[in-house]
């Protein structure tokens, strides 16, 4: 029962802080997620209230279910026409600065004598923007256009860095050099996710439109 009172007062606490973090950030500009990160740090490594470990086997579910809500809440905001208006600047954007990233994490490796696949794969784990940006993003006083560009760009990065991460590691095991499996391992993510995401989008619009009137709508959404 213990354990109960302590996870539901967890729960409670994250998102007191989440919610003062995100009034902080409107007030100062400061995001809320380097607020929440020094927090944990305090919280964990620092004072010792909490051992980090204890959290490690939620570290994945609690990962994707934060994403899942990043990605939803970027998603009610974006206007449609203007994503595919800026979907194919926004897509050549995050390559480059994807692999700009991972060139130049890269060459500051080597320089410091590591291993060329072991430099490639920390700048391919390194180089990724995260979606959790994607919140701060939203609240800034850029143009439309600009955020279009910046969350989509995240969103593309996301699964453009594990998918070369993985591949890499795949290569590292395997101990050869072969550019035709990682190109065709990114293609196939990428065109699977599309199409798919595309099917269940359309599928869903549609049911859309008959609900999305009613009150808590939007959690028919988070559901599927």
């Amino acid at each position: 029962m213990a354990e109960v009172f302590f996870l539901i007062g967890l729960l409670g606490a994250i998102i007191f802080l989440g919610f003062f973090a995100d009034y902080f950030f409107s007030k100062t500009k400061i995001p809320d997620v380097l607020i929440l990160v020094f927090i944990g740090l305090l919280l964990g490594p620092v004072l010792k209230i909490l051992e980090p470990s204890a959290f490690t086997p939620l570290a994945s579910i609690v990962g994707a279910l934060a994403l899942i809500i990043i990605l939803l809440d970027s998603g009610l905001n974006l206007n449609l026409a203007r994503v595919l208006k800026e979907l194919s600047v926004a897509t050549g954007f995050a390559f480059l600065v994807f692999f700009l990233s991972v060139a130049f994490v890269t060459l500051i490796l080597l320089a410091f004598g590591w291993n060329v696949y072991h430099a490639i794969l920390l700048g391919a784990v390194v180089g990724g923007t995260s979606s959790a940006m994607m919140s701060v993003i939203q609240k800034t006083s850029a143009k439309e256009e600009v955020k279009t560009i910046l969350i989509l760009e995240s969103i593309i990065n996301d699964p453009l860095t594990i998918v070369f991460a993985i591949t890499l590691i795949q290569i590292i095991i395997a101990a050869s050099l072969d550019l035709y499996a990682p190109l065709r391992s990114i293609a196939s993510a990428f065109s699977v996710a599309a199409v798919a995401g595309a099917l269940v989008a359309i599928f869903w619009i549609s049911i859309l439109r008959k609900y999305h009137s009613i009150r808590f709508g939007y959690m028919l959404t988070l559901a599927v």
